[in-house]
C-alpha cells in the first residue's frame, strides 16, 4: 500500500510540473513612456550622452519593434527619449549625419530611426528595425 501511495504521489508530482504555466508578459505602448523629445530639442537634452528614438504610431516597422523599444527605454540602460515624427519632423537623404549637432542640419531617413547623440553632437544613427535591434541588443 505503501508503494501504491508514494507512486500516485511522485506521478501527481510531475505532471503537475509538466502543465503550462499562464505566463502573461506586460505588453507596453507608447503611454509607458515618459521621457518625450521634441524634434526641436533633439541636441537640447541635459545627458551628455542619449539616445533619441524617432517612429510613427502608423509605421508597421516601428509597431513590429515597439516592445523591444519600450522594454529597452524602460531598462534605463542608456538614457532614451522618444519622438514621435510629426510636421516638424525633417526627413532625407544625405547619409552621413555625424557630427550634425544644428538641428538646422539635422534630418532623418524614415521610421523607425534611432540616434545617438554624445557631447550634443550625432555620434552613431541605426535606420530600420534590423539595425536598431542590432544596437539595442549590444547595449544590453
Amino acid at each position: 500500500m505503501k508503494k501504491i501511495v508514494l507512486f500516485f504521489s511522485i506521478f501527481l508530482f510531475i505532471s503537475s510540473c509538466n502543465k503550462p504555466q499562464n505566463i502573461t508578459v506586460k505588453q507596453y505602448d507608447y503611454d509607458d513612456v515618459t521621457r518625450l523629445c521634441k524634434w526641436s530639442d533633439v541636441f537640447k537634452q541635459d545627458e551628455a550622452e542619449y539616445l533619441v528614438y524617432f517612429y510613427s504610431k502608423t509605421c508597421g516597422h516601428c509597431a513590429e519593434i515597439k516592445q523591444e523599444m519600450i522594454t529597452f527605454y524602460l531598462g534605463e540602460k542608456v538614457t532614451t527619449y522618444f519622438s514621435e515624427v510629426n510636421e516638424d519632423t525633417v526627413f532625407g537623404s544625405k547619409t552621413n549625419l555625424i557630427g550634425i549637432n544644428k538641428i538646422e542640419d539635422f534630418h532623418i531617413f524614415g521610421t523607425p530611426f534611432l540616434v545617438e547623440i554624445k557631447k550634443w553632437a550625432v555620434s552613431n544613427y541605426f535606420a530600420g528595425v534590423n539595425s536598431i535591434l542590432e544596437f539595442i541588443n549590444y547595449k544590453n
